[in-house]
């Protein structure tokens, strides 16, 4: 155009409205720009708080698992000597050595009979507690007074040891199996240090700026036992999660390392793309792109997380919709994380017998975050695919995201630690050459049977007998043979006798049957289908058969006032008669003469 030439109206016009559109177009993305940046940074931060509580949970699971495991052990102790309270120093150190195998952080195990410190392993730098009595130490004697009155364990501590480090300390009452008389203290000290590193402490120490307080299960009323006190402060605005003790809890909080991010790494990537497309519908479009791109890498790194770990890891939704399935939780229950993704959880790993109960549990959770499973270790029975039930242990914590509530669990299988537990119960009741109840074991459950039968006024006999000659049968073909002969008692014991007999080996060669509502006449025809079922059993002695028979003798009871101890004496009277009459004879107390056999 030349100079001094006039524009067209029109073209003026148009100039404005595309100046007017440019404002209106700038206006709109500064707008959308500003909008966009904060709704990023809520993000964000969300993101930033779903990290670190889905970390500090899987610790949290980690850490209440490692507790357990050595309170357990403890435990074990306590009820070994619980039905063995003449426990020898031999038999507790032996104990307490396949016991601290197992666990690393275990320092030492002592036990306290009447509160006086008796036994201890290692004693090796510990000689100086034996002998130790409780009620010396003001300190120590108010827990274990307390220990000894609740009847549950006690866990002291975090404590700063003499012997250097920090450690807690559990104390465990124990009382005699049956009567319930309270036997002693057995205490333990666990290694700090050594439990929260086992946790994943270090690992978890380069993600994460974490404290711990709670000393004594005093939970957020505690002393800080681990890291900053700060971050318990409101302004550090930590997730926060409590660990379950049998007595108490402990209280963690965490941020991020170096704090709270407040800016999104992808802010200006959404300033950029504002710029360059400048219109809201871009801009949109992009972030939009953007928070896919952020949740798929949050959870690709959760999932990577829980790829790492053995147990379980579930999340569901205020609705019981599974949000989240680990491989671990593919492997234990038998569904693939895509049956199971939007599906109700309880409908498909809880039994149906409870499945009305969970559902309640739900409903409450799902209006206040709060349920019986929220903040605790607890077992259960889960459901595989197969419909085969197993023992799981579960933790559970929940979280709030955008208004609603989540739970993340972690579950692990407990099948091998539950058969664990009963093979150390079995080992401390039964005879394990036959496995038949042991002596301690077989005099509990026949007193128990006694009470019982005096009570309803039932009858009640009791048999004793021996293997006849047995001595000679171990001097003539070794106690390899004398120990078979011996298992093939136990074995014809269990296909003789009735339902509801009781037998064990009380003795080398002796053993005993309780017979609760057995008259004479019957508890005789029962001895005789015994003995007649021992003179047909024989072993092989490298070729030789080898015979033996038995001779019983059978007590009945006659009198309420009546002791086992009693019975025992004039069932054994009856034995010796019937070894003096000639050997594999039954003979009753009947039978015998003398001030016993009334």
């Amino acid at each position: 155009m030349l100079p001094g030439t006039k524009f067209p109206l029109s073209d003026l016009v148009r100039c404005r409205k595309t100046m007017a559109w440019l404002l209106v177009i700038a206006f709109s993305a500064a707008c959308a720009d500003y909008a966009m940046s904060r709704l990023l940074a809520r993000q964000f931060r969300q993101d930033q708080e779903s990290a670190v509580t889905f970390e500090l949970g899987a610790f949290r699971a980690r850490l209440e698992e490692r507790i357990n495991t050595n309170l357990n052990l403890v435990h074990g102790m306590a009820a070994n000597i619980a039905v063995r309270p003449g426990i020898s120093a031999r038999e507790f150190d032996d104990l307490a050595r396949a016991l601290m195998t197992t666990s690393n952080s275990l320092r030492n195990i002592a036990a306290a009979p009447d509160f006086i410190i008796r036994f201890m392993y290692p004693l090796e730098g510990n000689e100086r507690a034996l002998g130790l009595d409780y009620r010396t130490v003001p300190d120590q004697w108010d827990k274990a007074l307390a220990a000894k009155e609740s009847g549950r364990m006690a866990v002291a501590g975090p404590l700063n040891l003499v012997q250097g480090g920090v450690g807690l300390v559990a104390r465990v009452p124990v009382f005699r199996q049956g009567g319930g008389e309270f036997w002693g203290l057995v205490s333990a000290v666990i290694d700090l240090d050594t439990l929260l590193e086992l946790a994943g402490e270090g690992a978890l120490a380069a993600r994460l700026d974490m404290a711990m307080r709670g000393r004594d299960g005093m939970g957020l009323q505690g002393a800080v036992f681990r890291g900053r006190d700060s971050l318990f402060d409101a302004d550090a605005q930590a997730v926060t999660m409590t660990v379950s003790l049998p007595s108490g809890s402990w209280a963690m909080a965490a941020v991020p390392l170096g704090g709270w991010a407040t800016t999104s790494p992808y802010a200006w990537a959404v300033h950029g793309s504002v710029l360059l497309l400048a219109f809201a519908g871009g801009v949109a479009r992009i972030q939009s792109s953007r928070n896919r791109l952020s949740l798929a890498e949050s959870e690709s790194r959760m999932r990577a997380m829980s790829q790492a770990s053995h147990d379980a890891l579930v999340m569901i939704d205020a609705d019981d919709r599974v949000t989240f399935w680990n491989p671990a939780a593919e492997a234990m229950f038998g569904y693939s994380e895509a049956e199971m993704l939007g599906r109700s959880m309880h409908d498909v790993i809880v039994k149906p017998v409870q499945l009305e109960t969970a559902k309640q549990a739900m409903s409450r959770f799902a209006k206040t975050g709060v349920g019986p499973a929220v903040g605790r270790v607890m077992e259960m029975e889960g459901v595989r695919k197969s419909g085969e039930i197993f023992p799981v242990e579960r933790s559970v914590a929940a979280f709030q995201l955008r208004g609603k509530w989540f739970a993340v669990g972690s579950m692990r299988d407990i099948s091998a630690r539950k058969l664990a537990e009963r093979r150390l119960n079995e080992l401390a009741t039964l005879d394990e050459l036959t496995g038949l109840a042991n002596r301690r074991h077989y005099m509990a459950l026949a007193e128990t049977q006694l009470r019982q039968a005096i009570r309803y006024r039932q009858d009640f006999c009791f048999l004793m007998f021996d293997l006849d000659h047995f001595k000679t049968i171990n001097d003539t073909f070794g106690h390899d043979i004398g120990d078979e002969v011996l298992r093939r008692v136990g074995h014809v014991l269990r296909q003789v006798m009735r339902g509801t007999d009781i037998f064990g080996r009380v003795g080398g060669e002796e053993f005993a049957v309780a017979m609760p509502e057995t008259d004479i006449a019957a508890a005789r025809t029962v001895a005789e289908r015994l003995r007649g079922t021992f003179t047909e059993v024989t072993v092989d002695a490298w070729g030789k058969t080898v015979g033996f028979t038995v001779s019983i003798g059978i007590a009945h009871l006659q009198s309420p006032e009546t002791l086992l101890s009693q019975l025992m004496k004039r069932a054994d009277l009856a034995l010796y008669e019937a070894k003096r009459g000639g050997r594999n004879r039954v003979v009753s107390d009947g039978e015998i003469d003398g001030p016993d056999s009334a």
